[in-house]
C-alpha cells in the first residue's frame, strides 16, 4: 500500500481540504476518500501519489453548488500588510475571511503549485539540454 494525498479543491472561500489515504492506486485512494469524507462545498478532488506521480482530478459526487458553509463569528482575520505594498489573495477576501486553518491550507496549495513549477523549470533548464547534447554527440 502506498500513501496518496487527496485534496478537495474549489471551495467558494478558496480553501482546500487535504487528507492522506493509503491505497493501491489513485482510483482506490479516491474511492476511499469519497467514502470516508464529504465536503459538499468542493467540486473537485485531486489525488497524487508522490512528487513525480501522475495527478488525477475527479469530480466530487458530494458537491452541492447551493451549499453554504457555516461562518464562525471569530473567523475574521485582520489584513496583513505586505512588505512590498502589493495586495495578496488574503486581502481580497473581504467578508469571506478564512480561518487560520484555511489560510494554512491555501498556502500549502500555493506551495505545491510552486513545487510543480520548480520541477518543470529544472526539467527544461537541465534535463532537456543534456539530452540534446548527448544526441548531438552521438
Amino acid at each position: 500500500m502506498k500513501k496518496y494525498t487527496v485534496e478537495w479543491l474549489g471551495a467558494q472561500t478558496g480553501d482546500s481540504v487535504v487528507h492522506t489515504i493509503e491505497a493501491e492506486n489513485n482510483q482506490d485512494a479516491f474511492d476511499a476518500a469519497a467514502k470516508n469524507y464529504k465536503y459538499p462545498s468542493h467540486p473537485r478532488i485531486e489525488v497524487c501519489g508522490g512528487f513525480f506521480n501522475k495527478i488525477e482530478v475527479f469530480d466530487n459526487s458530494h458537491f452541492d453548488p447551493n451549499y453554504v458553509e457555516p461562518v464562525e463569528e471569530d473567523s475574521k482575520m485582520a489584513t496583513i500588510p505586505r512588505s512590498d505594498g502589493s495586495v495578496g489573495w488574503y486581502e481580497n477576501l473581504g467578508e469571506n475571511s478564512l480561518s487560520d486553518r484555511g489560510i494554512l491550507l491555501a498556502q500549502l496549495h500555493e506551495l505545491r503549485t510552486i513545487k510543480r513549477c520548480v520541477a518543470c523549470t529544472a526539467l527544461i533548464v537541465i534535463v532537456i539540454p543534456v539530452v540534446f547534447g548527448l544526441i548531438r554527440l552521438a
